[in-house]
């Protein structure tokens, strides 16, 4: 049996050929298996690129939100203050204007006081004047007559036994 060399060579040819083809076909798998990977991860990343766009959306709304509430606190913190602050001097024009009014009244009083104290010495010092006019006659002839000392403590009065 001889065997031909043209056959043996296109036997091994073929035997190489197919041995390529299935080195070929198994890299192709591969590299499909890969590039089915990668589509896949691509498409995971995007699928978790958009949850992040949709997350960071939404905290720029919170945020924008809370901007908005905090801008409005703000605000009405001030709105606040300038109303205290407002109400604070107008309870210090009305103190000062009371305190006046007392310092006034308190004044009128003092004068009024004075000149009632000054009346009623006056009156006092009449009605004392009137009551030793009073008791002195009218002549001096009218006089009563005087009476000892000594005499005096033996009158019969009622009143000291």
């Amino acid at each position: 049996m001889s065997v031909d060399p043209s056959a043996l060579l296109l036997g091994a040819a073929a035997v190489i050929t197919a041995i390529g083809t299935i080195y070929v076909n198994r890299n192709s798998r591969r590299d499909q298996h890969r590039q089915a990977a990668a589509a896949a991860q691509v498409q995971r990343d995007q699928h978790q690129l958009e949850e992040t766009k949709q997350a960071l959306e939404a905290l720029g709304s919170a945020l924008t939100e809370t901007r908005t509430d905090l801008h409005e606190e703000r605000r009405l913190r001030r709105q606040a203050e300038a109303e205290l602050e407002e109400k604070k001097t107008l309870h210090r024009h009305m103190y000062a204007a009371q305190e006046s009014r007392c310092l006034e009244y308190a004044g009128q009083l003092t004068d009024t006081v004075l000149t009632l104290r000054g009346v009623v010495v006056d009156e006092i010092a009449r009605a004392a004047a009137d009551s030793a006019l009073r008791a002195l006659p009218s002549h001096p002839h009218d006089l009563p007559p005087a009476t000892p000392p000594a005499l005096e403590g033996e009158k019969d009065d009622p009143a000291d036994r």
